[in-house]
């Protein structure tokens, strides 16, 4: 039986912190549970998928992203964006408890697709717990920069 797809209207920023704060092998989770909003009961998902866009607002040719996801909240320190507007976000030294689900390659102002599955994606759904997060793997985030992920969708079976 299929899980109705889940379209959150959401749309989640990914910012730099402070300046600096963001280095290299760091994670940064965004701090809300993705899945609390979601009346997603806790049933045996499985074959659970994210598909979102993500659009790269920057001056650095090309951004590679390494996407974790989380089934547990990361014991990582709570830290203030550096943009007025943006969420804070969970700040971990590494992974965080959190597992690569897929890397992507964003270019300036270009709208691209990514597609995370697993078996962390399943268990997060059957713990109604969910934490993304993002490892910058090649380019940097200035003050100035941000990464938009929007047109976000949550799929299923039982």
């Amino acid at each position: 039986m299929p899980l109705p797809e889940s379209r959150p209207a959401d749309t989640y920023f990914i910012s730099t912190l402070a300046p600096g704060e963001l280095t290299p092998g760091m994670v940064a989770y965004v701090s809300e549970n993705q899945f609390d909003a979601r009346n997603i009961p806790r049933l045996p998902y499985r074959d659970m998928t994210v598909d979102a866009d993500a659009v790269y607002q920057g001056a650095s040719p090309r951004l590679r992203l390494q996407v974790l996801v989380a089934s547990t909240r990361p014991d990582c320190p709570l830290v203030p964006s550096g943009r007025e507007g943006f969420s804070p976000a969970l700040l971990c030294d590494g992974p965080g408890g959190g597992v690569a689900a897929t890397e992507t390659v964003l270019q300036p102002n270009v709208s691209t697709p990514f597609h995370l599955q697993g078996a962390e994606l399943d268990r997060a759904a059957r713990n109604k717990t969910l934490y993304l997060g993002v490892r910058v793997l090649e380019g940097q985030l200035t003050p100035d920069e941000w990464v938009q992920v929007k047109n976000i969708v949550v799929r299923g079976r039982l």
